[in-house]
């Protein structure tokens, strides 16, 4: 899917797009574009990058779960700068 196809088909796109959840329109969609691209990057490199060797990768499972909770503190709302919790 990641080397077959220039653009996230619709569907993809929209599951990725609900994952933000409740966010401005304008800020959602760069958002699901830029998450689309992190995970288009991590398995373009798992197909083409990984096998070619050169760097000491961590297994899959590793890096998928490294991503995950890189994902989930970025997807987490954060309160506005300045602001005390």
């Amino acid at each position: 899917m990641m080397l077959a196809c220039s653009e996230a088909p619709p569907a993809v796109f929209a599951q990725l797009e609900a994952l933000l959840g409740p966010r401005a329109s304008a800020e959602r969609a760069l958002q699901t574009q830029t998450l689309w691209a992190a995970l288009h990057g991590a398995a373009l490199l798992e197909i083409v990058q990984v096998p070619a060797g050169g760097l000491d990768w961590a297994p899959l499972e590793a890096r998928a779960d490294a991503l995950i909770r890189l994902l989930e503190r970025g997807l987490t709302p954060q309160p506005p700068r300045g602001s005390r919790s």
